[in-house]
């Protein structure tokens, strides 16, 4: 008899907590969806009734602002060199100010530093980006990076309610 009344607290405390008035209400409908080499995670919060997206790949991280190339190891990446498409070469410290400009604070320091292995880029130049390669400097191999899915995967964004770059400013 007693288990029966500890199962019933038990289911009924259950109950509580993930009800819709419960602290389980702040995020719901979790779906990920693929866009090729990206993955976009989004959720509805019910808290501040906006859509929380988070599109990454392995490497590569999209905040809305900025892209986070995560390279190997810890090259600097102050020095770094990107081409979209086979375009034109980008210096990352030309993009400096603009990163800057963003207000996104990082706590390890400047946007691009000298030791935490990650390059970040204002996002707006990767829109219609199919694919991307970085040299960290001119000592190391270049790093490329499939961008296969990453325009599809900003449209959706835009169309479902997630801030984009061009949203958010």
């Amino acid at each position: 008899m007693r288990f029966y009344l500890q199962l019933k607290l038990a289911l009924l405390a259950t109950l509580i907590i993930a009800s819709p008035a419960g602290p389980s209400a702040m995020a719901e409908k979790a779906e990920i969806y693929r866009f090729g080499m990206w993955k976009l995670h989004t959720h509805f919060d019910t808290f501040n009734g906006q859509m929380v997206c988070q599109l990454h790949t392995d490497y590569v991280d999209f905040d809305g602002h900025v892209l986070s190339f995560h390279l190997n190891g810890n090259p600097s990446s102050v020095d770094a060199e990107v081409r979209i498409n086979s375009g034109p070469i980008l210096h990352a410290g030309d993009y400096q100010e603009s990163l800057e400009s963003t207000q996104i604070f990082y706590q390890s320091g400047p946007l691009n530093s000298r030791d935490d292995g990650v390059l970040r880029m204002p996002a707006r130049l990767f829109a219609e980006a199919a694919y991307v390669d970085v040299r960290a400097n001119p000592r190391l191999h270049i790093k490329h990076f499939n961008f296969d899915g990453f325009p599809a995967a900003l449209a959706y964004m835009r169309a479902h309610g997630c801030a984009t770059d061009e949203t958010r400013n």
